[in-house]
């Protein structure tokens, strides 16, 4: 039969100290408890509080009651202090994934089972069975549920010591450091527990003295490297130091953290700090309110300087449970000036461009008709001289349909720049219109067939324009040349293009001898406008049968597409 002695201790003020000190520490500890370990460490902490404050107790108490009634809880955090140790190792190491769930939960059991049985020891007296008081040593003696505990201990201080050692040997640098220190730190807590055992070292106090300096080298390590893990240290730092503005919102509405950069965002217009209500900002910049990712705000700055930021927006969840959100301020002023410098220059490229088809237009459409109608002026005036008033007249008649042709060319153009800026309208809508006009005021009949699915989202406003003048430029050459009763203009949606059809019934032409200056200035300008919307067109026609103007053109998806592929 094994019987344990508990002689009073010694020094109970330097018992209290540490236990004062270590309650101290494990608060300092505490304000890390988000880091992985944190908790557990503090848990032990509090464990060693116990240990060493229980036996204090059973040392002052007056009866066997007393003191058996504080030995229970002795035994409680004995158990519970290298528990929470493992636990510490296994998180703070980041091996808690190589103990399987089967183990965890078989250890907790058997933990628990204990606690409960040191609880209910009266009842079926298998951890102590008698005890008595000889002058002022309480005397026990151990039943097999004692042994149990001892064996639960020592194995997972036995664990402990392997995660430990392995952590050692699985890092490098900084961590590494951290994994020597802490099993250093835990040796302490090893002698005072085994010297706790020997008579003659009760007079230098080891429990207490070890439980000590395990204490300190733990929460040196929390101020020397800030926290357990280095990974959130540098998130901190990076914050402090990022250049985007970072504001942090909790879930009632007040700001809680901010770095920096955003103070500096808002400085110039509003005060902003920690602790204020979010409403305050909300209140001058409403865009704020409602926010949500890709927003974009503008800040004046100084000497009227707009700055513009685009805004994030990340929830901060935990356990299905909303704490607040991350607003993410990233300032894109110079983004959007070169954008806006960008959209001047390809508009001012675009304006001049479109003068240099109309100046070619002009001067071998125009000019040339202008020259030919001055060439028969002089010949109605030399008919007239002469006294030929009949073939004067007839010279009038022919001069009368050639001003009315070019009143008609004029006015088609001044229709078709008409609806050059189609950015903020549809394309569909201007088709419509200009069809519409078109056959009222040229009697020809036309007929628009379009998609489904709407197109003014699958091309650039580029193409889109484009697209409409070769339609534009089309129905004119129909009108002067093909001799057409109807025509119908048919767009479709097709592997990743847009395929337009301009088709009349009127005469066709021969594709093969087409005069020189169709190519260059009709037919040409069309190709033109096409390669220029990242397009081809084609003509098919023939003599008698009709002629087909056919427009393909990539949709901007496609064109993403082959940018991703090329960057691949």
């Amino acid at each position: 039969m094994s019987i344990q002695e508990y002689p009073p201790i010694e020094n109970i003020w330097f018992y209290l100290l540490v236990v004062g000190t270590l309650i101290s520490m494990s608060t300092y500890i505490w304000q890390f408890r988000k880091t992985p370990g944190a908790k557990s460490q503090v848990y032990a902490q509090i464990c060693k509080c116990t240990w060493l404050l229980t036996s204090v107790l059973m040392t002052i108490s007056p009866g066997l009651p007393h003191k058996l009634f504080w030995n229970n809880f002795l035994r409680i955090s004995c158990i519970l202090s290298p528990y929470f140790w493992f636990l510490f190792v296994v998180e703070i190491s980041g091996q808690k994934a190589k103990i399987p769930i089967t183990f965890r939960y078989c250890i907790r059991t058997i933990i628990i089972c204990l606690i409960l049985g040191i609880l209910t020891n009266f009842s079926h007296k298998l951890f102590w069975r008698y005890a008595w008081l000889e002058g002022q040593i309480l005397s026990i003696t151990l039943g097999p549920g004692v042994w149990v505990a001892r064996l639960t201990s020592y194995l997972l201080c036995l664990l402990a010591t392997v995660f430990s050692i392995r952590w050692i040997f699985i890092t490098v640098g900084l961590r590494r450091h951290q994994a020597l220190w802490f099993a250093f730190a835990a040796m302490f807590s090893v002698i005072g527990s085994i010297l706790n055992f020997v008579p003659s070292a009760q007079k230098i106090a080891p429990l207490p003295l070890n439980f000590l300096i395990n204490g300190v080298l733990l929460t040196w390590g929390f101020y020397h490297w800030h926290i357990y893990n280095i990974l959130p240290l540098s998130q901190e730092i990076v914050i402090h130091d990022m250049i985007d503005g970072l504001i942090v919102i909790d879930e009632y509405g007040y700001i809680v953290d901010l770095n920096p950069s955003a103070l500096s965002i808002f400085s110039k217009t509003t005060s902003c700090k920690i602790g204020d209500s979010f409403t305050r900002l909300t209140t001058v910049y409403p865009e704020l309110a409602a926010i949500t990712n890709d927003n974009i705000i503008t800040i004046r700055g100084t000497l009227n300087e707009h700055r513009y930021y685009r805004l994030n927006r990340t929830l901060m969840k935990t356990h299905n449970q909303c704490l607040g959100k991350i607003i993410v301020l990233k300032d894109i002023t110079k983004q959007k000036n070169q954008q806006t410098k960008l959209i001047e220059q390809q508009k001012a490229l675009s304006i001049l461009t479109e003068r240099q088809r109309l100046g070619r237009e002009i001067h071998d459409d125009r000019a040339q008709t202008c020259h030919f109608i001055s060439l028969e002026l002089q010949t109605i005036h030399f008919l007239l001289n002469t006294g030929q008033i009949k073939k004067a007249i007839t010279q009038l008649n022919q001069l009368k349909k050639i001003i009315k042709n070019i009143n008609t060319d004029i006015r088609e153009s001044i229709m078709g720049l008409k609806k050059q800026d189609i950015a903020n309208c549809s394309l569909e809508n201007n088709l419509h219109e200009y069809l519409t006009w078109y056959e009222k005021n040229r009697k020809i009949k036309t007929r628009l067939i379009l998609p489904k699915q709407s197109i003014d989202k699958l091309l650039s406003n580029t193409a889109k324009l484009q697209l409409l003048r070769i339609i534009q430029e089309a129905l004119t050459n129909i009108r002067k040349h093909a001799h057409a009763q109807q025509i119908t203009v048919q767009l479709k949606h097709t592997n990743r293009q847009i395929t337009t059809i301009i088709e009349d019934d009127g005469c066709g032409f021969n594709p093969s001898i087409v005069s020189e200056k169709d190519k260059s200035f009709g037919l040409g300008i069309m190709a033109e406008r096409a390669k220029e919307a990242g397009g081809q067109l084609q003509i098919d026609t023939q003599p008698g049968k009709g002629t087909k103007v056919i427009v393909h053109l990539n949709t901007i998806e496609s064109k993403v597409q082959d940018i991703e592929n090329t960057i691949g």
